[in-house]
């Protein structure tokens, strides 16, 4: 659950910003719209969540898995709207990620530690975030196609994270439950 709340949280702040940054500095307004999109659809992953009537959580880890994978998938695509769509699955897929964070210390956690759960996913956060860009102020060493080689490699750990996650017997469980 860790590495699922630190690429939610970490990666979205510092990636987009600055690949944006990297691949469209000669557009004037693009990075404004690109921002605002990535911000609108951070708020419908979390709609997307919240609306739920029951926390089914092996789907939503899966949903965000899958659009976090998609999202950088076509990242890589070398053209103004694809970058755009990429931006929107990988935002969706960031508000999934944080809802199920908020929902899933709500529900697993004792009162007692919240506090303490949630310094611990916000250091971890952060340390992913100075990683990135650590990863970002080398692009011009690495090249491009290297770092989406690395956040290739970060979406496929996260997705293999999500699948570790919710085969673990307290997840799984707790989904049988939920689906009775």
């Amino acid at each position: 659950m860790l590495l699922l709340r630190c690429l939610a949280s970490a990666l979205p702040t510092t990636l987009i910003g600055a690949l944006i940054v990297l691949r469209f500095e000669s557009y004037a307004a693009a990075p404004l719209l690109i921002l605002a999109v990535s911000n609108v659809t951070v708020y419908v992953g979390n709609q997307y969540v919240s609306r739920m009537a029951d926390f089914p959580e092996a789907r939503i880890v899966l949903v965000y898995g899958t659009l976090g994978l998609a999202g950088i998938a076509i990242l890589n695509i070398d053209n103004l709207y694809a970058f755009v769509i990429g931006v929107a699955i990988f935002g969706i897929a960031t508000g999934v990620g944080l809802s199920h964070y908020v929902l899933a210390v709500v529900v697993y956690s004792p009162t007692q530690v919240y506090g303490s759960i949630g310094g611990v996913f916000g250091l971890a956060s952060s340390v992913l975030g100075i990683a990135v860009g650590l990863v970002l102020s080398m692009v011009d060493m690495i090249g491009l196609t290297a770092f989406y080689l690395i956040l290739t490699l970060l979406a496929l750990a996260t997705f293999a994270a999500a699948i570790r996650y919710i085969r673990t017997p307290e997840i799984s469980s707790a989904a049988l439950v939920s689906e009775q």
